[in-house]
């Protein structure tokens, strides 16, 4: 079978420069080794157009300047994120890049804007639409019966995105699926296979008798980092003066720069900064050293999560988690099995949560083994490519 994936018009595959969405599709694609695998994205800097590895073959886009003008409509007073032809130069590019290779399935992830040319230019493929975000459906012109007629699957990261599109645009539950983001459990090992490890680099850092919280994401609001930070404040400054706060992010992918929210979390922890360590952007390969130095991660976001890959990579490597209640998360930690859910994001909220924790880590520490066996057996990329492929079968014969 000859299957495609079409990636939205931000970052490259593989993914040389982050990014859950090119992850995903570069560990998907890579397995995929009975089929013919063909991938499309966007990489202004790539010196070739095309390349292959293995089975799969890769192909970028290359703007040229009118390209790049079009593109960059989102600084314009004019712009629609709603309109079809937003990323017309892309899309175009995809559609005619598909016409030639023929697949007979087309993966389009994140991106209903490209669905309609793609279709026009390929009209006997198996069209997929893939969602990571609940953004990817706020735009409501989009969602025509033409849109949905055309489309032979929707897939969201979680059945949290499932059920938001068939809520919001009567998509039949029957044309659906879950495709589950997932991880290699070589790169994040359970903190009792490291020990010595975790000690040597708490020593390392001055954390050896602290107790250790996590945060790893973006820096941006509605990733609620604010709560947290405020959190860990007021227990501080109330009688838990050994935490250590460490905060891995930045307000972009491999980003330095200083934002008015980044200043504001700065300015919340400033009477306690001592206790509270900004890393930075850290790579996919170094942040396993901050899970293992960690005694609980927690997640304090207010958007709603199609799918959140900390919670996995904390559950694999053995950490407690604690997340808000927020999109899919829920799916993902089985409340005081798994993990802790604590409900709405608020500061206070997630203050007594980990009050709980300071007051009783071994309450947290039993689930540990759980968390990481629910990886094991369920988010996985071995498990996530199976499901992939008995899916895709199943579309090319019906």
């Amino acid at each position: 079978m000859k299957i495609a994936f079409v990636n939205t018009e931000y970052l490259p595959v593989p993914p040389t420069r982050g990014g859950a969405v090119e992850e995903w599709i570069e560990k998907i694609a890579q397995s995929l080794k009975e089929h013919d695998i063909f991938v499309l994205s966007y990489d202004e800097k790539r010196k070739k157009s095309s390349d292959k590895k293995w089975h799969v073959r890769y192909f970028w886009f290359k703007p040229n300047i009118l390209d790049k003008l079009l593109l960059s409509n989102y600084r314009l007073p004019f712009r629609r994120d709603d309109s079809k032809w937003l990323f017309y130069p892309y899309s175009l590019w995809c559609a005619q890049e598909l016409k030639e290779i023929k697949p007979d399935v087309i993966h389009i992830h994140n991106r209903p804007h490209f669905v309609w040319i793609i279709k026009k230019l390929n009209p006997e493929a198996k069209i997929i639409l893939h969602l990571h975000q609940v953004s990817a459906m706020e735009e409501k012109n989009l969602w025509t019966k033409e849109l949905i007629a055309s489309i032979d699957l929707f897939v969201g990261c979680s059945q949290f995105i499932v059920d938001e599109m068939i809520q919001r645009y009567g998509v039949d539950k029957s044309k659906t699926a879950v495709f589950y983001n997932g991880l290699d459990l070589n790169d994040f090992p359970s903190i009792s296979r490291k020990q010595e490890k975790r000690l040597a680099l708490r020593l390392e850092n001055n954390l050896a008798d602290k107790t250790t919280i996590l945060y790893v994401g973006r820096l941006v609001e509605n990733k609620g980092v604010h709560h947290l930070v405020q959190a860990v404040r007021d227990l501080i400054q109330r009688k838990f003066s050994n935490i250590k706060l460490v905060v891995c992010g930045a307000c972009g992918y491999a980003s330095r720069h200083m934002t008015p929210y980044v200043q504001r979390i700065y300015n919340i922890a400033y009477e306690v900064n001592e206790n509270v360590f900004f890393t930075g952007f850290i790579s996919h390969e170094k942040i396993l050293d901050y899970y293992l130095m960690a005694d609980l991660v927690v997640i304090p976001s207010e958007v709603q999560e199609g799918f959140c890959l900390v919670t996995i990579e904390s559950m694999a490597a053995g950490v407690p988690v604690m997340a808000t209640k927020r999109g899919g998360m829920p799916e993902i930690i089985e409340h005081r099995k798994t993990g802790i859910i604590v409900g709405e994001p608020s500061a206070a909220n997630i203050e007594q949560h980990i009050e709980e924790f300071l007051k009783n880590p071994e309450g947290f520490r039993q689930y540990i083994a759980i968390g990481r066996k629910t990886v094991e057996e369920k988010f996985t990329w071995d498990i996530v490519s199976r499901n992939v492929a008995k899916v895709y079968m199943e579309l090319q014969n019906a």
